[in-house]
């Protein structure tokens, strides 16, 4: 008998599951309830859009049309993990602790995306497979020792989820591509495929202590001294992966290892609002009002040559800055 032919799909009793009605497995196309809207049990609809909002098609007779492909079509093209699992349910992994009883509902992408309709019986297979259960003391889904060791195996499901730009490259996509290249690693996959540095070692992030006082900073090279001035995508080529480094770093909370990389970023040519509002975001960490300005001025300033670059959010910033400056002062 089949894993799934042994799932007991009993909802009753509520301590099991959120659910209050029972489901009914198709044997032969097990996945079919993920798909099957009128599978929804009336308790669960809550969580939902109106059923008119899960249209199948976007934008259609337009340059951005888009196809939703339901989960049971995707995974003809798609390839299972070693324990079985396809890429949204290996996803579900990583947020599975929001949504028992999710009040803010199921997010969209589990059906634009994923192809996922009934996103409950998606978690209640992964919860009768032993993947994840609930802690009786938080009333959360949390991850089973076969779930964590499923995550950890792959990771890239959640990360490309969380860090691709590009709206055509997905977890499908990268699914595909590392069962195409198994000797590969994933991470190297990503980066080439996306243009994306690769993630720095947790072990270089030192993270910055806020209580002590901001220590002495290598003065930047003047704006006649970059790089590639006159030359933006160059400067965009050669400057953005450091700019996506910094922001690794701060994100990271270390934050003298971004300005260091913002530093280079600059220096070889990026020129963007961009560069300039993670520069903000550093100094106003650090209390730092005047390089804060400093560092707005200068972008407001270069970014005004720059056709299309909106200023507001600089503008907003730098207004903010010379606020909180003037209070220093008068302290």
């Amino acid at each position: 008998m089949g894993i799934f032919e042994k799932l007991n799909w009993n909802l009753k009793n509520k301590h099991e599951s959120n659910h209050k009605d029972d489901l009914d497995l198709d044997k032969n196309n097990p996945y079919s309830v993920y798909d099957d809207a009128s599978a929804i049990p009336e308790s669960e609809k809550k969580y939902y859009q109106p059923d008119d909002y899960y249209v199948s098609e976007l934008h259609p007779g337009t340059p951005f049309a888009f196809t939703v492909i339901p989960f049971v079509d995707r995974i003809k093209s798609s390839f299972p993990s070693k324990n079985g699992l396809y890429v949204p349910e290996i996803l579900m992994l990583t947020f599975c602790k929001d949504f028992l009883n999710p009040k803010r509902g199921y997010p969209a992408y589990w059906w634009f995306q994923y192809g996922i309709r009934n996103v409950g019986a998606m978690l209640l297979s992964l919860k009768k497979r032993g993947f994840i259960e609930i802690n009786p003391k938080t009333g959360k889904y949390e991850l089973t020792d076969l779930g964590k060791q499923e995550q950890r195996e792959n990771e890239y499901v959640a990360y490309t989820h969380r860090h691709s730009q590009l709206a055509g490259f997905t977890p499908w996509e990268m699914n595909r591509l590392i069962h195409e290249n198994p000797q590969k690693p994933w991470i190297d996959i990503f980066c080439e495929k996306t243009g994306e540095p690769h993630p720095i070692d947790k072990s270089a992030i030192i993270k910055t202590n806020l209580k002590e006082p901001m220590k002495p900073l290598k003065p930047r090279i003047p704006v006649d001294q970059i790089k590639n001035l006159d030359n933006w995508d160059q400067g965009f080529k050669e400057g953005y992966p450091h700019y996506q480094i910094g922001e690794q770093y701060r994100k990271g909370g270390d934050l003298y290892g971004a300005i260091n990389e913002y530093d280079t970023a600059r220096a070889l040519g990026y020129n963007a609002p961009a560069l300039y509002n993670s520069y903000a975001m550093v100094f106003r960490k650090f209390k730092a009002y005047q390089d804060e300005v400093d560092i707005l001025e200068e972008g407001i300033a270069r970014n005004k040559q720059e056709e299309g670059f909106p200023q507001d959010g600089l503008c907003a910033r730098l207004t903010r800055a010379r606020e909180l400056l003037e209070k220093e002062r008068v302290k």
